[in-house]
């Protein structure tokens, strides 16, 4: 019976380990085509020609600024009265010869900007878009944490804008519909020639 049960377990090790390494390659496994269309709830009819490789990172953001600024909603309730007289505890930093006066309203305030930034970033950078002929369905969160939302466009009402400013992102902003600007990042179209078509022929002829 040892030796039975024996061979079983040789016999059936292998196969253990081959569904283990399956199961651990799933977890980095990107997502099918088939499976963000029915993530999104979109018809066979629309192909998927961008994906954002941020997403995950993105989430992580919206969690973090939301995390954020539940936590200051929650030390201003718990602090409101020092915080509207300004007297503020700044026992913590006493020993700081370059404590100033209500410094604990600046990080807090400091913190509330970056919180709010993280929002206004990933809601300006779509995770998908699908195309279907001239008619193109935009994903992406809204300024409303952890809110996921889909808003379409034809092509001709999609545009690149020009570079202005100093901000890093300068380069990839593009305007839907004349009233949304968006980020997006070339390398993360599915070929370049979607970018291209998405834009239109008179795209060239603009920044000639």
């Amino acid at each position: 019976m040892n030796i039975l049960s024996r061979l079983r377990n040789i016999k059936s090790g292998p196969v253990c380990m081959q569904l283990r390494s399956k199961s651990y390659f799933k977890l980095f496994q990107k997502p099918s085509e088939e499976k963000y269309r029915a993530i999104d709830g979109m018809p066979q009819s629309y192909t998927l020609i961008y994906r954002n490789m941020l997403e995950k990172y993105l989430r992580i953001g919206q969690f973090a600024s939301t995390f954020s600024l539940l936590s200051i909603g929650a030390l201003v309730i718990y602090k409101q009265k020092d915080l509207a007289d300004a007297k503020i505890n700044m026992s913590f930093w006493e020993e700081s010869p370059k404590a100033i006066k209500n410094e604990m309203s600046l990080y807090v305030v400091a913190l509330m900007v970056i919180a709010v930034g993280l929002q206004l970033a990933s809601a300006k950078m779509p995770l998908r878009i699908y195309r279907c002929k001239e008619k193109y369905i935009f994903v992406s969160y809204t300024n409303i944490p952890l809110n996921i939302t889909k808003y379409s466009e034809v092509s001709s009402n999609i545009s690149k804008l020009p570079a202005d400013g100093i901000v890093p992102w300068k380069n990839s902003l593009y305007e839907v519909g004349n009233k949304s600007r968006i980020i997006l990042v070339e390398n993360y179209f599915r070929t370049p020639a979607e970018l291209n078509e998405m834009l239109g022929d008179d795209f060239y002829s603009k920044f000639q």
